[in-house]
């Protein structure tokens, strides 16, 4: 009797865990897709990709576009994509809307 009970807690407990994990990442978008999308969104190549892919990014518009492709020709290719960091009006809290978004 005293070990079926201790099953019976067992299963219990694993099933809560599950249903914890479960809700725990329900309501996130799948990584590399926006909520709603179906299709995997494209990462942007920061050393190779063009101002109109440049203006594509979020907080990116053309003067910003401009300064990324200026500093990518002074500096030459990114070897870190922190290193966006260092282009005037790209501080954390752009940064941190970009990161996902671009690769080398």
């Amino acid at each position: 009797m005293k070990a079926s009970i201790i099953s019976i807690l067992k299963i219990a407990m694993v099933g809560l865990l599950l249903l914890a994990v479960t809700n725990a990442t329900a309501g996130e978008p799948a990584k590399g897709k926006k909520a709603g999308d179906s299709q995997e969104q494209t990462l942007i190549n920061i050393n190779t990709a063009s101002m109109e892919q440049l203006v594509s990014l979020p907080r990116i518009g053309p003067a910003m576009a401009q300064r990324i492709v200026d500093f990518r020709e002074r500096h030459g290719a990114f070897k870190r994509i922190e290193e966006l960091l260092n282009i005037k009006g790209i501080g954390p809290k752009v940064f941190e809307k970009l990161k996902d978004r671009v690769c080398l």
